[in-house]
């Protein structure tokens, strides 16, 4: 042990000068033999350490070791039920995997304490005296007081199998955002359990906004890659009472990969529905003469850039026009406020019917309006009833063809008997496609023709593209041969069969591909670029290099009956369309549909070679003039300013 102490220094002095220069500099180095840790511990919890070490003989294994004990309170030592190493000297240990000074190991080990034991002890050995080893830092240990990264900025990795963190959570938090990262390497994705415990320790209710798994529970599908680290971020709703929430690896699940370092849980605290609208009756009476609408949506919360669809954009634009707008998302806020503007306020998902009964009680002068866009759920047929007797004007949109997208594996709370009983109590039906409206012909009520009024584009993004609404502008971008996309990237309606199909083709041409959703297992060519999601300023520089632009949905009752809003981002861009056929598209300018792969590929190659002439443009420059959301937003009000009800 003499020996192996006076060398200590010359391997420390190694270490710290190869990294003088670097964030090691002021590490804390100790010999093997000077690790000493106790542990308090309940019998049955999951105990698990780290440790980073540096050698002076990296090649040689077990030349230092780490002896484990778990004590009772009277101090007796009680073995860990299979472990794999044991001694009649040293008792349960394991070996330190250690690194050169370059390039420090970490040794990982996991298990369950045994019954009756309330003590860890963790001793270094130095187990082979002629080699030197070095421990960087203190030892990390679950449960324990912090868990990130080690000394030299590492960060710990958890198997899944042993990934178990619970959290006591801040009183009057209504949301918790978990943020998880997966380790690279993982090659499937890697579900994590979740649930919620009352000051009690009892069990709580599911978290309703999460998957739920059938034997498990509510789960985070924690996103995965062989190549690189992914992070998943999940909202959770947290009810009245909660005290704990904990996040757990599925039991018994044969999914592996590791997860870095401990979730981080960030709270989120919200007004009340009842301080919201006490805010609302406190409007001018001025205020109270406009409309005042209830958006019941489908859509994300407002305040997410890269993810605002058509109710989002409805919301604002109705505010713009003077009306008080109330808007609930699909579920929860996430990390929006509750109040967008004085006008503009919105609430998380499990608030619905406390929303309900609040604004039933509003004294409103003006006109009240029911929107349910899209989203025709139990929650709906329970209110509209309630709605309509109490002088609201009721309306029902349809965006999307519901039915299709639970075929697709979308939208599994559809039920198409609770849309038809939705249609046929409305008062209004907006579409906004032909076959949309067709639909909605059959089902809603004889006296309710169906309006169709499209889809739009923002007036920002519009009037940050008008530069390029030019022919000069148009022949700057002709040599770059760019073909670009935005949307969703999943299979269920994005052929991706097609569009790398017409990148084989086509090579001189580069092929972006902007979204989310991309498949993993995608075997590209080298001119067809994923570039991923972007936000709205991230796309306004992108889209301009463009020449043509695509819609290349899969042929299905599904895609038929949408109105994609990327075709008015398209022309606002003066990029010309090559679509699948759906909506009006065809009716569009500088846009063509195709119905075969050749035909797809063809029309590509035509668009791209073809020259913009002055009177597309100002068939374009009408367009998107009348597709700003602030002119949809003007049609639906003037649309409900028909078939208004009074009080």
């Amino acid at each position: 042990m003499r020996a192996t102490r006076d060398r200590v220094p010359s391997l420390k002095m190694q270490f710290l000068d190869f990294f003088r220069d670097q964030q090691f500099s002021d590490i804390k180095l100790e010999p093997i033999h000077n690790l000493a840790l106790e542990v308090p511990v309940e019998a049955g919890e999951n105990f698990q350490f780290w440790i980073e070490s540096v050698s002076s003989s990296p090649e040689v294994a077990g030349a230092a070791l780490v002896k484990i004990e778990c004590l009772d309170d009277s101090g007796e030592v009680i073995r860990i039920l299979d472990w794999p190493h044991k001694s009649s000297l040293v008792g349960d240990y394991i070996y330190i995997e250690s690194g050169p000074i370059e390039n420090p190991k970490v040794t990982h080990a996991a298990f369950r304490v045994p019954a009756n034991a309330t003590l860890i002890r963790l001793t270094g050995r130095q187990w082979k005296a002629d080699i030197e080893t070095l421990v960087l830092g203190a030892v990390e240990y679950l449960p324990g007081p912090t868990l990130g990264a080690l000394q030299s900025g590492t960060p710990l990795s958890i198997p899944y199998e042993n990934y178990d963190f619970s959290e006591n959570v801040d009183p009057g938090a209504q949301q918790v955002k978990v943020d998880i990262t997966v380790a690279p390497g993982t090659g499937t994705n890697l579900p994590l359990k979740v649930q919620l415990f009352d000051s009690a320790g009892a069990e709580m209710l599911s978290p309703a906004n999460l998957p739920h798994h059938a034997v498990q529970g509510a789960f985070i599908n924690c996103h995965a890659s062989r190549n690189s680290k992914k992070d998943t971020s999940a909202v959770i709703d947290l009810p009245e009472g909660v005290a704990q929430i904990r996040v757990s690896s599925f039991a018994n699940w044969s999914a592996k990969g590791s997860i870095l370092g401990a979730p981080h849980f960030e709270y989120e605290f919200q007004r009340t529905v009842e301080q919201v609208f006490n805010s609302i009756e406190a409007l001018p009476a001025e205020d109270k003469e406009q409309p005042l609408i209830f958006i019941d949506s489908t859509a994300p919360p407002l305040g997410h850039q890269t993810l605002a669809i058509r109710p989002n954009n409805l919301a604002q634009e109705f505010c713009n026009a003077g009306a008080t707008v109330v808007y609930m998302p699909f579920s929860s806020l996430q990390e929006h406020e509750n109040v967008v503007d004085e006008r503009l306020v919105q609430f998380p998902r499990n608030d619905f019917h406390a929303v309900v009964d609040q604004l039933l009680k509003l004294e409103w002068q003006g006109p009240k309006v029911y929107y349910c866009t899209s989203f025709p759920d139990w929650n709906a047929a329970s209110v509209i009833d309630r709605f309509n007797r109490n002088g609201w004007t009721t309306v029902y949109e349809i965006r999307d063809n519901m039915e299709e997208f639970k075929r697709v594996g979308y939208s599994k709370w559809y039920d198409p008997s609770l849309e038809v009983f939705v249609a046929q109590r409305a008062d209004a039906i907006i579409t906004v496609s032909g076959a949309l409206a067709r639909k909605m012909e059959a089902v809603a009520h004889p006296d309710r023709q169906p309006r169709v009024i499209p889809n739009g584009v923002r007036a920002e993004l519009a009037d940050v593209f008008s530069e390029y609404r030019s022919l000069e502008q148009i022949a700057e971008r002709q040599p770059l041969k760019v073909v670009g996309y935005v949307g969703h990237l999943t299979p269920a309606w994005f052929n991706w069969q097609y569009v790398i199909a017409a990148a084989k083709a086509l090579p001189d041409y580069t092929f972006e591909i902007v979204g989310h959703g991309a498949p993993d297992n995608l075997i590209t060519p080298d001119n067809l670029k994923i570039l991923g999601p972007k936000n709205h300023e991230e796309l306004e520089a992108i889209m301009p290099r463009w020449k043509v632009a695509l819609i290349p949905f899969v042929d299905s009752p599904l895609t038929r009956g949408v109105d994609p809003n990327k075709i008015y981002e398209y022309l606002a861009c003066a990029n010309r369309v090559v679509s699948a056929e759906m909506g009006s598209v065809s009716t569009y300018p500088a846009t063509t549909v195709y119905d075969t792969l050749e035909s797809f590929i063809d029309q590509i190659r035509l668009h791209m070679e073809a020259e913009w002439t002055q009177e597309e443009l100002n068939s374009v420059e009408v367009l998107v003039e009348d597709s700003k959301w602030s002119s949809r937003a003007k049609q639906v009000l003037n649309f409900i300013n028909e078939i208004g009800k009074e009080d």
